[in-house]
């Protein structure tokens, strides 16, 4: 008899495909109970499933973390909007920004944390006029170029008192002012209150890179 019904939470840490044919079959199939799911691998550019984690179809999932070398998501999945947290730490797999924005992050109204590296590439425009509104954020991490990150920060209207971390690859010398327009919009509203703290770091992470931080100045940053 199986036990993987009973499963509510879920941790696999591998290196490589050295899962038995069992879990990869509990990840290939709609699963009722699991509502907590942690996936981090080495090695493990080869990780593949036929369809979407859990076929699609994960009612009671609401925390879901994935650290591989690329995210094995199909973003239409119905689960994806009814996560609370949601932290990608991939080199690929996100979907382009303007359907992250327009068709995933616009349905996510219940997440509290949101965190997403390596933002795909995106040219300089105008922001977009889709208004993401995220009314429960908490924590909100955004890591790629400066424009990905602008353009998804334009995009969304979050609590003031949400903490912020972006990172932004970036030369000291580049035009960042898209970035830095982003921010300025972001915060700069005829009904904000809260004091601010900001810090911005210039540092070299797997090549250069902002690193700024937002956070109600009463409050610490993780």
């Amino acid at each position: 008899a199986t036990v993987w019904h009973r499963v509510r939470q879920l941790c696999l840490k591998y290196y490589k495909s050295d899962f038995p044919d069992d879990v990869f079959g509990f990840l290939a199939k709609p699963t009722m109970g699991l509502e907590h799911f942690e996936l981090v691998g080495y090695g493990a550019d080869d990780f593949k499933l036929d369809d979407d984690f859990f076929a699609g179809e994960a009612p009671r999932l609401r925390h879901f973390f994935c650290g591989l070398d690329s995210v094995p998501i199909r973003w239409e999945g119905s689960y994806i909007s009814q996560l609370r947290s949601l932290v990608i730490i991939c080199n690929v797999g996100l979907p382009p920004v303007p359907i992250l924005i327009g068709q995933v992050l616009r349905n996510m109204h219940r997440i509290e944390w949101l965190d997403l590296s390596s933002l795909p590439s995106s040219d300089v425009g105008p922001p977009s006029r889709i208004r993401v509104d995220l009314p429960r954020l908490e924590k909100l991490g955004l890591s790629g170029d400066a424009n990905s990150v602008a353009s998804v920060l334009y995009s969304l209207r979050v609590p003031e008192a949400t903490r912020v971390k972006l990172v932004c690859k970036a030369q000291p010398t580049e035009d960042v002012s898209y970035l830095t327009s982003a921010i300025h919009t972001h915060y700069e509203t005829e009904t904000s209150k809260i004091p601010l703290a900001l810090a911005i770091n210039y540092v070299f992470l797997r090549g250069p890179s902002f690193i700024i931080y937002a956070w109600p100045a009463a409050e610490e940053m993780d």
